[in-house]
């Protein structure tokens, strides 16, 4: 398509002015009637100051300086994301919620005054039966499909945002034609969604947010609660409320003992303080000791704008509890508490770069009749709004790292920037909440947040005795009890030797009655880089103490880490794991390995293994519980790095499938490297029954592949109806024929063939398809990052698919594997399975825009009737 270029003057001195007014005007307006010409004056002068809003003129050395950041903080006015997109189908049908995440690194308010940067934003949209995303027109919190008009996100390369193109509706025309129907184009900011938090916070009072966090006075990494119900709010023991009633037990963490460094937020260390915890809360006067006070503002047409930026914590939706464990494994128990909580209000999690992982109801999801509609739950206020904020709990690690974020010269920083995970576990003493001993529990870390800090001041060691010492924080992950998500019960938080920073999303691994959660250890720059060997941690979901050694780390004598990877400079991925047979066992996690040698940066997958001691499908195996007993094994030698966590899949042989992409994408440094990438699709030898006798179910020996066990995809050609093609030149064979050749392999690699493109998300395994985004950064400074494509291939071969997969995915008979998704990175996928023909993927741009795909599986995802037998009384 078209690509444009938004062009900003700056006359300095002597004549021409004009001339560069009138290329402003033409080379940076926003073409809001499409007609591809500045012919409304709104269009290249929106502020009314008779000079195009991309012209900027100077007389002397200092106002040029000045002008050109005003042209610099301009173009940072884009809507941007690093997250995906969370969505929940709340109805057999497939109706339900998406919510999206994105900030803003400057916004300038309407009516004028200070820009105010770095500002979150957090909103609910319709998904129809069909995926059609719709915003909620007549604002009446109900899903009428005559009514909600349906949208499409795009990125308009002319003016660098992302914009809405929205169609009408009608009883005639609910189902517009995203091709041939018309549509107006609106701004991202005049879309009307379901709700939007960042809105709604920002007209709340400071006072009557509910944020607490975490001081382990004692140092001993326990929660020590008085009350039976460690409720957050009563300010009682370790876990506390995050306000100025509080400041004396709060006020050593926070590190601003210090009058130079820190007095931009008061005169005396109570009053920088007092005024840093009613900054965090929302605030923005009413502070004490002002002398030197000279805080960032954060106030928008009027209201103090409190939710943080939102980059890589995609939001997760959760209402009825997720895990289906009575239908997998027919758990009575499970089945108990799933019923008891069905209709549990729709609860949005995700962390913010303002410090706190934030809690927003989007209320109770009901289906009285026709339509879909979300209702006040029982337990809201009156005056609760949906879209509200419930809690949010600020990391006791971060609070030594908040003194920035009130700082006037505050650039960025990143706080809770990591995806919560949230599941179901069978770990409580049963009660009237918790029944079976089943609850719902998030799990969380802090992404790039949190690096390593002290604090140095008088600390209340929790026995009321006051100790003048320097403490130590470090990035720390934190796992709370959200059965009921209005009062939240915080379980741990923890840091463990080596781990530096939380960027890996922990996996649960359930064995026999245990729960555990396995992860590794992160970067300890942010550069993505590190100086110590890669971990691997298994902690016990309940307490947090890590296997085998975490007491003794507790005393700081050992290490805490059960499995280390055998080579320095690397860290891991997020892990996922696999139950092979439906036991309700785990028996083994994978992960990524990232580490540089000899100049270059390499990668290997690791398992974990969990022995069991027979195996017969009709039997239950006799697992070893104790991961002291576990087995740490290199299944793949992948040579490039491997960031993204892998996913998994079994065939028809019983095959286990391990997929998963390299290429690195952490710090801008990433974006010049031009290595040759990969995706992979691997079948792990212990599930393979080709090695019965050496590798099959055998744990006293292992085989570490690499490519050169692998089917090469790439030059393969596949022809609708299944002929292919070898090299784009030479007839191969059928598709059968293909199956045949990629089976007789250990699994399938494709190569990356766009310089510079790189896996960097978690691939999706959707009906024998392999759908895995793919980016290749740009290099351009005044681009919009890059380009990602989607890729869709066949599970078992790496190829396409004999069927088009995307629509329009045939190309002069060929069917396409990979299609572009457009300008910016790409997040992980968002499924949709309703009424449509197949599924829908939505993906997330780093542009803020969200890409629609239609996506036709391999294999039938649908339930469907296969027969039935009539009853006759």
């Amino acid at each position: 398509g078209d690509q444009t270029i938004g062009l900003y003057t700056v006359f300095a001195f002597g004549a021409g002015s004009q001339l560069l007014q009138d290329a402003a005007k033409n080379g940076g307006f926003i073409d809001t009637n499409g007609n591809d010409r500045p012919d409304l004056e709104s269009e290249y002068d929106a502020d009314e100051d008779d000079f195009p809003d991309t012209y900027f003129e100077s007389d002397d050395g200092y106002e040029l300086e000045h002008k050109l950041m005003l042209a610099i903080t301009d173009m940072l006015k884009r809507t941007a994301s690093g997250s995906a997109v969370s969505v929940l189908s709340t109805s057999g049908e497939g109706e339900g919620n998406l919510v999206q995440a994105f900030f803003r690194p400057v916004v300038t308010p309407s009516g004028g005054g200070k820009d105010v940067k770095w500002t979150g934003y957090l909103q609910s949209l319709w998904v129809d039966s069909y995926g059609y995303l719709r915003e909620d027109t007549d604002a009446d919190l109900t899903l009428d499909v005559t009514k909600d008009k349906v949208v499409k996100y795009f990125f308009d390369t002319a003016d660098g945002t992302a914009k809405i193109k929205q169609y009408p509706v009608s009883s005639v025309t609910p189902y517009p034609d995203a091709v041939g129907d018309h549509f107006d184009i609106i701004a991202l900011d005049e879309i009307k969604p379901l709700w939007e938090a960042g809105k709604n916070l920002s007209q709340r009072s400071a006072d009557d947010r509910r944020i607490f966090t975490y001081l382990d006075k004692d140092k001993d990494s326990l929660l020590d609660e008085p009350s039976a119900d460690d409720d957050p709010f009563d300010d009682q023991g370790e876990v506390v409320q995050f306000t100025v009633s509080g400041v004396s037990a709060i006020k050593p963490y926070l590190g601003v003992a210090n009058y130079t460094s820190w007095k931009y937020l008061g005169n005396t260390h109570d009053a920088r303080a007092n005024n840093l915890i009613q900054y965090i809360r929302g605030k923005e006067s009413g502070f004490t000791g002002t002398s030197t006070l000279k805080v960032r503002t954060r106030t928008l047409d009027g209201d103090v704008w409190k939710l943080g930026d939102i980059v890589n914590s995609t939001p997760v939706a959760i209402a009825k509890p997720p895990d289906n464990y009575h239908l997998i494994y027919a758990d009575l128990s499970y089945f108990d508490y799933w019923w008891a909580n069905r209709s549990r209000e729709t609860v949005v999690y995700v962390g913010a770069n303002d410090g706190m992982l934030h809690a927003f109801t989007s209320w109770q999801f009901s289906r009285p009749g026709v339509y879909s509609t979300f209702v006040r739950p029982a337990a809201a206020s009156p005056l609760e709004k949906i879209g509200d904020e419930l809690w949010a709990y600020i990391p006791q690690t971060l609070l030594p790292h908040l003194k920035w974020v009130a700082s006037d010269s505050y650039t960025h920083v990143y706080y809770v920037d990591l995806q919560p995970k949230i599941f179901d576990a069978q770990i409580f003493t049963p009660d009237a909440k918790h029944l079976g001993g089943w609850g719902t529990i998030l799990v969380c870390g802090l992404n790039m947040g949190g690096k390593n800090i002290w604090s140095e001041d008088s600390f209340d060691n929790g026995s009321g005795t006051w100790v003048s010492e320097k403490r130590n924080f470090y990035p720390s992950y934190f796992a709370m009890d959200i059965t009921d998500p209005r009062n939240p019960r915080l379980l741990w938080e923890r840091t463990y030797t080596d781990l530096k920073m939380t960027t890996c999303i922990p996996a649960v691994m359930k064995v026999k009655e245990k729960w555990y959660l396995v992860f590794g250890s992160g970067p300890d720059t942010y550069k993505g880089t590190s100086t110590v060997e890669g971990h691997i941690y298994i902690a016990d979901l309940k307490t947090g103490n890590t296997i085998p050694n975490s007491a003794s780390f507790a005393s700081g004598v050992t290490n805490a880490w059960l499995f280390a990877s055998g080579v320095s400079n690397a860290f891991m991925s997020s892990a996922c794991t696999l139950d092979m047979d439906l036991n309700y066992n785990v028996d083994a996690a994978y992960l990524g390995e990232t580490y540089y040698q000899s100049g270059t940066w390499k990668g290997r997958l690791h398992k974990i293994a969990v022995p069991w001691d027979s195996w017969d499908t009709g039997v239950t195996s006799t697992y070893h519980d104790d991961p002291l007993d576990w087995k740490q094994t290199i299944l793949f030698n992948a040579a490039k790095p491997i960031t993204a966590a892998p996913t998994i899949s079994l065939d028809t042989f019983d095959n286990a499938w391990i997929y998963f992409g390299t290429g690195r994408y952490i710090h801008e440094d990433d974006k010049l490297n031009s290595d040759t990438q990969y995706l992979f699709g691997v079948k792990d030898p212990f599930f393979n029954k080709k090695y019965t006798g050496t590798y099959y179910h055998n744990y006293a020996s292992s085989l570490t592949l690499d490519i050169t066990n692998l089917f090469n995809a790439d030059p393969y050609n596949v022809y609708l109806g299944g002929t292919t093609i070898y090299q784009g030149a030479s007839y191969f064979g059928t598709w059968d024929d293909l199956l045949a050749a990629a089976r007789a392999k250990e699994g399938w690699y494709r190569t990356l063939t766009t310089t510079k493109e790189r896996v960097v998300r978690k691939p999706t395994i959707l009906g024998g398809l392999v759908l895995s985004p793919s980016f290749v950064p740009g290099s351009d400074i005044c681009g919009f990052g890059g380009d990602s494509y989607l890729y869709g291939l066949y599970y078992e071969t790496g190829t396409a698919y004999y069927e088009s997969v995307f629509k329009n995915g045939v190309f002069n008979n060929v069917v396409l594997d990979k299609i572009s998704l457009g300008i910016g990175a790409a997040s992980a996928l968002g499924i949709h399975v309703g009424r449509e023909i197949g599924a829908r993927a939505y993906i997330q741009q780093s542009t803020g825009t969200i890409v629609e795909e239609e996506v036709k599986p391999a294999f039938d995802i649908k339930s469907n009737l296969r027969s039935w037998r009539e009853k006759w009384n």
